[in-house]
């Protein structure tokens, strides 16, 4: 073999060996990586959610007022007597009324209701023979009156007590008194199917009584173990 067929024999070895060491290094190196990767390092972090629920103790009257407006006795009756359950009798024009106070427990918590006004019979409304009659009872509004804030209650209101204090028409006094439960039971649900009650009021106005406007002041409150 001449010497330059030995020299090209001898390049062309070392250059298969620099292939091969070159083609084990990139294995190696790959395989590293993949080690790198299924053997990486671990890391975690956290989070949190927060809220805070409130008690919340609240009658709301969702028909605050009752006006008969303008009238006066008829000439052949004692008095005229009226109820905000749609009764009249011995009245002339007076607008009929038949809707009571509606109280909707608006809270979250079961709660007593009470009454206090301003003015009793006399004071509201005056005269004599007969003596004028200021008075007041309680319904539920699954029987008595839509219109709460949320549904008209499907079931009976004001459970755990007997029911409402006042069911049948009662003389209004300005120490007020409970309608729902008392100073220690809370028995009116923040239920939406159980949670209301109606107030009807009822009047009897001597033929006697001081003319003009005559008007009163309730105020309904909740008290709640909450």
């Amino acid at each position: 073999m001449k010497q330059q067929d030995k020299l090209i024999v001898g390049l062309l070895m070392a250059a298969i060996v620099v292939s091969l060491v070159g083609a084990l290094v990139s294995l190696n190196k790959i395989g590293e990586m993949k080690v790198a990767i299924t053997g990486g390092a671990a890391t975690s972090s956290t989070g949190t959610a927060n809220l805070t629920i409130s008690a919340q103790t609240e009658i709301t009257n969702q028909n605050e007022s009752i006006n008969w407006g303008t009238g006066y006795v008829n000439g052949s009756h004692t008095n005229c007597t009226m109820t905000s359950e749609g009764e009249m009798e011995g009245c002339i024009d007076f607008t009929n009324q038949s809707n009571g106070f509606l109280l909707e427990n608006t809270g979250n918590y079961n709660i007593s209701v009470n009454y206090t006004v301003d003015l009793a019979a006399a004071g509201f409304i005056g005269g004599s023979n007969p003596d004028p009659e200021f008075q007041i009872r309680v319904m539920n509004n699954s029987v008595a009156q839509q219109g709460d804030d949320s549904s008209v209650d499907t079931v009976a209101s004001c459970l755990g007590s007997g029911g409402w204090n006042i069911s049948s028409y009662t003389n209004v006094t300005t120490d007020g008194d409970w309608l729902c439960g008392n100073l220690t039971t809370y028995s009116l649900s923040p239920s939406n199917d159980q949670d209301a009650g109606v107030v009807h009021i009822r009047v009897l106005i001597p033929a006697n009584a001081g003319q003009g406007a005559k008007g009163v002041n309730f105020t309904f409150g909740a008290g709640s173990s909450g």
